[in-house]
């Protein structure tokens, strides 16, 4: 079962229903980073470091998160809701986290480029410093569909838009 926990700045955020009490005694506040992506975080009085959310339901639930890991959201949803749940949370290496985060550089979208003179686009995909190139296409869908069959190829469930 789910229960909500609110933010203080007005965003809902989706907890395990179990994790509820000790969630709910903090005050939490979601902020947006770079790439779009929002986080509960909360500071305890005096305190410089913050807090997230995702990182003590982990925790809680599953016990310490290994060394040199992140707790990534396998799905992040639309609006002013972050779901926290512990079935929506997995540890990720922090080169598995950013294969799967928004690319806003692009305007093509994610992996897609055109060439020099604009007329045709490539897919590109890269991994532990491997480089993996599809094309000529003739339009940028083609070549986000190629991305997106590389992409999964070449980091499973944690890449971008891949749903576990």
């Amino acid at each position: 079962m789910s229960a909500v926990v609110d933010a203080t700045n007005g965003w809902t955020i989706l907890v395990d229903e179990d994790l509820f009490e000790v969630l709910d005694a903090y005050e939490w506040h979601v902020f947006v980073n770079r790439a779009g992506n929002p986080y509960a975080v909360s500071r305890e009085a005096g305190s410089r470091s913050a807090l997230r959310m995702q990182r003590l339901v982990w925790s809680l639930a599953r016990g310490p998160i290994p060394p040199g890991m992140v707790v990534d959201h396998r799905v992040h949803l639309e609006g002013e809701v972050i779901d926290n749940r512990i079935s929506n949370l997995r540890v990720a290496s922090v080169s598995q986290n950013n294969s799967n985060s928004r690319d806003r550089s692009s305007r093509h979208g994610r992996g897609v480029a055109a060439s020099g003179s604009g007329r045709t686009f490539w897919a590109r995909v890269s991994r532990g410093g491997e480089v993996y190139r599809r094309g000529p296409f003739l339009s940028p869908e083609a070549a986000r569909v190629a991305y997106r069959e590389m992409a999964l190829r070449v980091h499973g469930e944690f890449a971008f838009g891949a749903r576990a």
